[in-house]
């Protein structure tokens, strides 16, 4: 009882240091995620600024909204209002109707802008 009120009671800092370290903390994240998508990516590494611009402003806002889709149609909470079986067609019926929906989306994405993204990157 006596540690958790003295952790309440610690000086936050101004709200410039709070802002300065949830910004370090944001480009570290970033940092890190991007480090893992050129990995994911890598005989295709962009080869100048836009290939750059397009892999930072398209690439890791893409990869994390399906990771998060990903998350949600996979949890436990969701399969549970799906189905209360640990295991039912149910479930894998929505996970590929899900699958497929975003392959069709990410299909229809790349057949349109795959001439104008391709020569940036090697």
């Amino acid at each position: 009882m006596r540690i958790a009120n003295c952790v309440q009671n610690e000086p936050k800092g101004t709200w410039k240091e709070r802002l300065f370290r949830y910004t370090i903390g944001i480009l570290i994240f970033l940092g890190i995620y991007l480090i893992l998508l050129l990995l994911y990516i890598y005989p295709h590494l962009p080869i100048d600024l836009c290939g750059w611009t397009i892999l930072i402003s398209v690439g890791i806002p893409l990869a994390l909204s399906l990771e998060l889709i990903g998350e949600f149609v996979l949890r436990t909470k969701t399969g549970q209002k799906i189905s209360s079986a640990r295991f039912s067609a149910k479930r894998i019926s929505i996970v590929i109707v899900t699958l497929l929906i975003i392959a069709v989306a990410l299909g229809v994405f790349w057949y349109r802008w795959a001439p104008a993204i391709r020569p940036h990157f090697k």
